[in-house]
């Protein structure tokens, strides 16, 4: 089983979408408060516009919107998520909520796999980052088709 801690300000509406989508993977979803926690995740995921900067972060996987600071990581592999084509995970597309979406680098998975680059479809119901967000967790969950 695969610890993913969700910080920030995520929706309710975000973690019940995540959970559902990774109900069959081998993945546990924890809320976490940054300000308490001494765990260590397998993955942490930040939310847009959470303060990160007076934190060490503690787990294998980072994955974090492009407007958050990062001071102190000893994470292996670090995932953007944004508008910009900087980012490792950004919107190509949307209509309505069918989201088409890009992994623009080659990331690590839970599992140690490569994720390759590549461009996938989305229904989602969430807000642009919260997709992108999504779109993070199911990448390093190995549950996007090679």
């Amino acid at each position: 089983m695969w610890r993913v801690g969700i910080a920030g300000g995520f929706s309710d509406l975000f973690l019940e979408v995540a959970r559902e989508q990774l109900r069959e993977s081998n993945v546990l979803l924890e809320c976490v408060n940054l300000k308490s926690s001494g765990t260590e995740y397998d993955a942490l995921l930040v939310s847009q516009g959470a303060d990160i900067s007076a934190y060490k972060i503690s787990s294998h996987i980072l994955i974090v919107p492009d407007d958050v600071t990062i001071r102190d990581s000893s994470a292996q592999c670090v995932i953007t998520y944004g508008l910009s084509p900087k980012n490792s995970v950004t919107l190509s597309s949307t209509d309505n909520n069918k989201y088409t979406l890009a992994i623009q680098r080659d990331i690590i998975s839970l599992g140690g796999s490569i994720v390759l680059r590549q461009e996938f479809s989305l229904d989602s119901i969430l807000s642009q980052y919260e997709t992108m967000a999504l779109a993070s967790l199911l990448a390093i969950s190995d549950l996007l088709e090679q």
